[in-house]
């Protein structure tokens, strides 16, 4: 019997550029599936987003062979204040998220991995290539989780905004075709 180490990199080449390392993996969940994570958040008192940094958590302390994992969480860093929303520009950020996986059920990791992230809100607009140059290095984390739900598409889907999108584009023949924006609706 052989046996097979596998790391992240060794893995991403199948995805990406490997001059560059790095790529993404992105999986369509069944209906079904996201009900039952629906219900899971729900039950655990958390967004849907926690389930999934969890998952992700769990994912990279089995492939690395730890639990202490360090990853990059990208945040939304708009202003919160009057007029904010008016404000124009991408207010994205990459936080270095550190957690050591608990021992336990999942709603124990769900939980912890909720509570780190909110403990971290306080630094979402503190710029990563500074923390990166502080430390002296040019890679911090070889992973990063972004987590989209872009409830507002969908619920404009839900209230025919698709048929109004696609009537003023191209002359009314364009389709927005994309099972998945519905997913989590």
């Amino acid at each position: 019997t052989e046996i097979y180490t596998l790391s992240l990199h060794d893995a991403l080449p199948i995805w990406t550029d490997a001059r560059q390392r790095y790529g993404a993996l992105e999986t369509v969940l069944s209906p079904e599936l996201c009900t039952m994570l629906r219900d899971l958040a729900r039950r655990c008192e958390v967004p849907l987003k926690a389930v999934f940094l969890a998952a992700c958590l769990r994912t990279i302390g089995y492939a690395t062979g730890t639990t202490d994992v360090l990853i990059g969480v990208t945040a939304n860093g708009r202003l919160e204040e009057r007029g904010g929303d008016d404000v124009r520009g991408l207010f994205l950020n990459t936080l270095a998220y550190r957690l050591t996986l608990p021992d336990g059920s999942w709603a124990d990791l769900i939980a912890a991995a909720f509570a780190a992230e909110r403990d971290m809100l306080p630094h979402r607009r503190f710029p990563f290539f500074e923390l990166q140059r502080r430390l002296g290095t040019d890679r911090l984390v070889n992973v990063n989780f972004v987590y989209n739900h872009f409830h507002v598409l969908t619920d404009g889907l839900a209230d025919g905004l698709a048929d109004g999108l696609a009537d003023g584009l191209a002359g009314g023949g364009a389709e927005i075709i994309d099972e998945k924006i519905g997913t989590f609706a």
